[in-house]
């Protein structure tokens, strides 16, 4: 069955059940699944207008979402920024707020040794 957009889809139905309950007294068989029908697509098209209004409210939380993210991620490099300027980037009280220190420079090899030795 090839696929059919929701509208396409309800517009067909109501026109099959609107149709159908027009002619009750020739079709009384049918008058109940008609009825039926009828229901069930009033009850789509409310679910419809809740799914559209849902997607609207996502859309508008993702976007606070991210804008809070955004925000969060400025504060915190500022904070992080001047708790190194206070305690230094080598620091350990770093840790007390969950940053870790930069390492120290390693001295190297050629520096320890004297002027007069050659490495070997």
């Amino acid at each position: 069955m090839p696929k059919e957009s929701f509208a396409n889809e309800i517009s067909r139905w109501r026109q099959l059940a609107t149709s159908v309950l027009k002619e009750a007294e020739a079709l009384p068989h049918l008058g109940p699944q008609a009825t039926q029908l009828a229901d069930l697509v009033a009850q789509l098209q409310k679910l419809r207008e809740l799914q559209d209004r849902l997607e609207g409210q996502l859309a508008v939380a993702t976007r606070r979402l991210q804008d809070g993210r955004t925000l969060g991620r400025d504060l915190s490099s500022r904070l992080q920024a001047g708790l190194k300027q206070v305690h230094g980037s080598h620091s350990g009280q770093l840790h007390a707020y969950g940053l870790r220190p930069r390492r120290q420079a390693r001295k190297s090899k050629l520096a320890e040794t004297e002027p007069d030795e050659v490495p070997s």
